[in-house]
């Protein structure tokens, strides 16, 4: 699906005044912050976790931190993440930074220790709570999941060969593939954009959001391995009636 040019402004029609003219309103598009979850040790070894309910590192909760200072001046009204830990536990971390009349200085370097992720140094607001949605959870792997990519390479020669080459056309029993995963992602956001109808944050997990980047950008599935997703990032994703655009909003190699 081609993304739709919202340089253009869709037009809806609006009242119609006592000359009989009708005055056109702006829609403006529904923005998604989606957020890659904070570093945990998997990721720092390069493991697949997929599908293992792993917590975050001290730099992963910290990331969670940078996370909510830059998304703090955003108007969201809900707050979704995958219901795996780490993705969890870097969105109840950014939603404290919602509360209007706090400071948002996080700890100078937040250590793991309360139910998830420690003291944040802030207070939550009442209203905004993480809703946890399946559809959002990390790429199922298979028999890859727990395995360094050193060692995927070689039980499984041939297929890595492909993953890393053709990664749409991968194959592999108990292994979900690129496709299904799209599907699943798409629908994920389908559910958030008719539950919300306002701007909100979503954190999940890199191949999720590598397949949503593609599918709304009309990018075909193959280049999934050219997308970057350190953890940490943000992208935005604005979308209407399941057309959309999306773009990195904030990345950790920024200055």
């Amino acid at each position: 699906m081609l993304y739709r040019d919202w340089h253009a402004c869709p037009v809806k029609t609006g009242p119609v005044s006592r000359k009989g003219e009708v005055a056109p309103t702006c829609r403006t598009p529904m923005k998604l912050f989606i957020v890659r979850h904070g570093q945990t040790e998997s990721n720092r070894l390069k493991v697949y976790a997929g599908q293992s309910d792993e917590p975050l590192e001290d730099e992963g909760i910290s990331q969670a931190h940078v996370v909510g200072q830059q998304l703090s001046a955003e108007k969201v009204s809900a707050v979704y993440a995958s219901p795996l830990r780490r993705a969890r536990q870097t969105a109840e971390i950014i939603v404290h930074y919602f509360h209007e009349c706090v400071s948002l200085r996080p700890k100078a370097r937040p250590v793991a220790g309360g139910p998830e992720g420690g003291d944040t140094g802030v207070s939550a607001r009442k209203d905004l709570k993480v809703k946890t949605l399946d559809g959002l959870r990390e790429m199922v792997f298979g028999p890859w999941e727990g395995l360094r990519e050193d060692e995927i390479a070689r039980r499984y020669p041939d297929q890595w060969q492909v993953w890393l080459s053709k990664p749409a056309e991968l194959e592999l029993p108990g292994r979900e593939t690129l496709m299904a995963l799209q599907r699943r992602a798409v629908r994920a956001i389908d559910t958030i954009t008719d539950e919300t109808k306002q701007d909100a944050i979503v954190v999940t997990h890199v191949a999720l959001i590598r397949c949503v980047f593609l599918h709304y950008n009309g990018i075909e599935l193959d280049r999934y391995k050219t997308i970057d997703v350190l953890n940490g990032s943000i992208f935005q994703l604005k979308v209407d009636h399941g057309q959309g655009r999306m773009e990195v909003f904030r990345s950790p190699t920024m200055p």
